[in-house]
C-alpha cells in the first residue's frame, strides 16, 4: 500500500507514516504515541500525534493533526543496484 489514503484510517500503533495539509511545501512524518493508561484516563484520550524524528519529537504547534487530510506509509529504501 503506498498511495495517499484518508487520514481518518491512519494507523495509530506507533508506525511510522506520512502526513499531508492543504498548504503543506512537503509531507511531515509523525507517529502516534500512546499515553500511559492512568494518563490516557485523565487526559481523556489514548494518545497524541508527534514528530516522528527523535530531535523533533516534542509535540510542537508546528503539528496539526486537525488540518492533515492524508496519510501514506513510509516507502522502502532504494535497492542497490
Amino acid at each position: 500500500m503506498s498511495e495517499w489514503q484518508p487520514i481518518e484510517t491512519a494507523p495509530k500503533d506507533g508506525t511510522v507514516i506520512m502526513v499531508w495539509a492543504k498548504g503543506y511545501t512537503w509531507p511531515e512524518v509523525v507517529l502516534y504515541e500512546k499515553y500511559m493508561p492512568e494518563d490516557a484516563e485523565e487526559i481523556g484520550e489514548p494518545g497524541y500525534w508527534r514528530n516522528a524524528e527523535d530531535l523533533l519529537a516534542e509535540v510542537t504547534d508546528d503539528i496539526s493533526a486537525d488540518e492533515w487530510t492524508h496519510w501514506m506509509p513510509i516507502p522502502p529504501p532504494p535497492s542497490n543496484p
